[in-house]
């Protein structure tokens, strides 16, 4: 992975645009006329899945939704590309309960939330954690962080009664704070998850201080990071390069990895286990044979191990169309355009709120073979066309100026080698594998915790 933002495209003449015809339509309505009635509907049925209800029962895949305000819903795959093209769009940071721009822990603003230059600088010092990580450890590195804490995690699985889905989601958070930090996450994760939902200010008490509770959690998180290598080594030379103060730089540093392995890949990692479960015998016999030449002892690096994959690799892009970690992406037109869909095109007005919903997207059955299947069949060049799970399209480069998630590739390898590591185990369960989008609490393929009688894997 080369340096995101030292490239500059070339300078080329700028068409004009196209007149706009003046009979274009506008997006249609779909859901209630009531603006309540919708906003009662998300609360009732987690926000994507209402409105993956209404892609349904409506037909659509480009639609006017009201919610706290009027909504433009693209659940189109050739609709939602305009949703990442920063000339068509700006970020909405103005939709929902909480101003997530006010978050207050040592003053970071995430870059999710920000415009401009601001957004630049701290998705650059993102890219920065991310490639000094790869460049240290590499993929053989990632692989051997993340089997030794999934191998510490096993003895953990005793009874029916553990819940194998937040041994997942520990493993995760340490795999990954070890290989941007050279230490491991040693708190609870309730520390990082009161930490950034205290960050959040609602919208009817702007400039929210920290209660104790919050400071409490605040300083653990800090703490944490202060006793790490990176802290001690890294950070030093940093802020030789970087005009931003120390606190800045840990602030982006921590929501940066607690985001992205606590939230992005939550659902990943923690999906593939009964989606594998749930494959036919064929698909997971090939996967397995994959696993065992992966396994061999033959001299290649993780990198030419991770290129052999075939099926395991057409898995892991699955897990993440069936479930993808950034679901929707919220956006403001910067001027009047011309929008394309599959079924047509419309009239976008300066100032319409737009949101990019890649769940739907990845699911629109005229573009998606088998959309509400789990399934490895089909040609991977196309899935790959129709494939927005990380904030943009799969063979869109993250760009300063972009919405494209840094985390893409790494997150595909991880799910890779997780496979390898479980594939083998014997697992016998006890929960629900079943997925029916009820659960408003879940975005993971099982409606409950994955729980077990037997987890049994091989010694290597």
């Amino acid at each position: 992975m080369g340096n995101l933002f030292s490239s500059k495209a070339p300078i080329c003449e700028k068409k004009k645009p196209e007149p706009i015809p003046k009979d274009l339509p506008e997006v249609p309505y779909a859901g209630s006329e009531n603006p309540q009635e919708n906003l009662a509907n998300l609360g009732k049925i987690k926000g994507p899945y209402y409105i993956n209800q209404v892609m349904k029962e409506t037909g659509l895949g480009v639609f006017k939704l009201r919610l706290f305000e009027e909504r433009i819903i693209l659940a189109d795959p050739i609709a939602i590309n305009v949703i990442y093209d920063p000339e068509l769009t700006e970020k909405s940071v103005d939709f929902g309960l909480a101003n997530v721009n006010g978050f207050t822990l040592k003053g970071y603003f995430p870059t999710a939330t920000v415009n401009g230059d601001d957004k630049a600088t701290k998705k650059a010092g993102m890219w920065k954690i991310l490639s000094m990580a790869e460049e240290k450890y590499g993929n053989d590195g990632l692989y051997k962080i993340l089997k030794k804490h999934w191998e510490s995690v096993l003895p953990l699985i005793k009874d029916e009664e553990t819940n194998v889905d937040n041994l997942i989601d520990v493993v995760t958070v340490k795999t990954l704070t070890e290989f941007f930090f050279d230490k491991a996450f040693d708190l609870d994760l309730k520390t990082f998850l009161v930490w950034f939902f205290k960050g959040l200010t609602p919208k009817s008490t702007p400039g929210l201080e920290l209660d104790d509770v919050g400071k409490q959690v605040t300083e653990q998180m800090y703490g944490y990071l202060n006793s790490t290598p990176w802290a001690q080594n890294v950070l030093p030379e940093l802020l030789k390069a970087d005009c931003r103060d120390a606190e800045t730089l840990k602030s982006e540093a921590l929501f940066f990895a607690f985001v992205f392995s606590a939230f992005g890949l939550k659902s990943g990692l923690s999906s593939i286990i009964p989606l594998f479960l749930n494959l036919d015998d064929e698909t997971r016999n090939k996967i397995l044979e994959e696993v065992d030449a992966f396994n061999q002892d033959d001299g290649k690096n993780m990198d030419e191990k991770l290129k052999a994959f075939d099926v395991t690799d057409r898995f892991a892009t699955e897990v993440f169309r069936y479930l993808p970690p950034v679901l929707q992406v919220q956006g403001r037109a910067k001027k009047d355009f011309v929008l394309n869909s599959l079924k047509g095109k419309y009239l976008v007005k300066k100032g319409s709120y737009m949101t990019g919903y890649s769940y739907g997207a990845q699911r629109n059955p005229n573009a998606v073979r088998c959309p509400y299947q789990f399934t490895t069949t089909g040609d991977q060049k196309h899935i790959k066309e129709n494939f927005f799970a990380f904030g943009g399209p799969h063979n869109q480069e993250p760009q300063n100026d972009n919405r494209k998630c840094l985390g893409q590739y790494i997150s595909l390898n991880m799910t890779k080698m997780f496979v390898a590591l479980f594939a083998r185990c014997e697992i016998e369960v006890v929960s629900s594998l079943k997925f029916t989008e009820a659960n408003p609490n879940r975005v993971i393929a099982s409606d409950e915790p994955l729980r077990v009688s037997k987890f049994e894997c091989p010694h290597k």
